[in-house]
């Protein structure tokens, strides 16, 4: 017999838990397993860990991607084993996964070259804004774009003038 928390189940299979429930409880605790992982992992090591894939089964990390797209790209996933949408960026990192979005990269049409330094670049998009509008425009940004996450980075070191970029 194996012990699950708030289950049992026989060596014959039988569960007293429905079979979702008992799924849906699986990943959550491999999860859990996941994210207690030490940084320092060996390659060997990982190797041998498997990660939950959206159609509820255990597979080899380094067989899975990760979607980093989201569900509103266009790229089809076709023959890709795709990781449960629970799995984070810490613990695709601590595993060293592929992720979905850079498997299709060298698809990406390279950007034409205007020839623009990205500093000035910056600094146009910069000067359409006033600067109470500045942090709110980044936000809409990024939530248009689908981002679970927003940080911003407040420098209070002030340089001097002549090393500053002019704005």
């Amino acid at each position: 017999m194996f012990l699950w928390p708030n289950s049992i189940i026989s060596t014959t299979g039988t569960t007293h838990l429905p079979a979702q429930s008992f799924l849906s409880l699986m990943f959550t605790q491999a999860l859990l397993v996941l994210k207690a992982l030490p940084l320092n992992l060996t390659e060997e090591e990982r190797s041998k860990i498997s990660v939950p894939d959206v159609s509820e089964q255990l597979r080899p990390a380094s067989e899975a991607y990760f979607n980093d797209i989201g569900d509103q790209s266009f790229i089809e996933a076709g023959d890709l084993i795709l990781t449960r949408p629970q799995l984070n960026e810490q613990i695709v990192k601590r595993l060293h996964m592929s992720r979905l979005g850079l498997k299709f990269l060298p698809l990406k049409k390279p950007a034409v070259d205007t020839g623009e330094k990205l500093m000035t670049a910056i600094q146009n998009v910069l000067e359409q804004y006033v600067e109470q509008q500045t942090l709110c425009e980044f936000f809409a940004n990024t939530s248009g774009a689908g981002a679970t996450e927003f940080m911003i980075l407040v420098d209070d070191h002030h340089a001097p003038r002549p090393i500053m970029a002019p704005f």
